[in-house]
């Protein structure tokens, strides 16, 4: 990151712009805990963006899962969520 406002805000030649454009970090799945000490993944890293390996999809919302384009929609009763899954022990349930 200092490089990148060092090139950015200061002039600097620091070699931040020969790198990829985009890098993520791509998370292996595990059991859910409420903390980790270590969560294994990989990075990954795109020279551009959008990326040439990305294709456009469209999924809809099914009853329990999603859905491809195409796909008949089944219809029942509503379903409701009532647990704040975004914060603490629950969080990625």
């Amino acid at each position: 990151m200092v490089r990148w406002w060092d090139h950015w805000l200061k002039g600097k030649d620091t070699g931040v712009m020969d790198e990829p454009m985009v890098r993520a970090w791509m998370q292996e799945s595990v059991s859910l805990e409420p903390s980790y000490n270590d969560r294994p993944g990989r990075w990954v890293a795109e020279p551009g963006w959008p990326s040439p390996k990305i294709r456009m999809e469209t999924w809809k919302l099914g009853r329990y899962r999603l859905l491809p384009d195409g796909a008949e929609v089944q219809t029942g009763p509503d379903v409701e969520l009532l647990s704040p899954l975004s914060v603490g022990m629950f969080a990625g349930k």
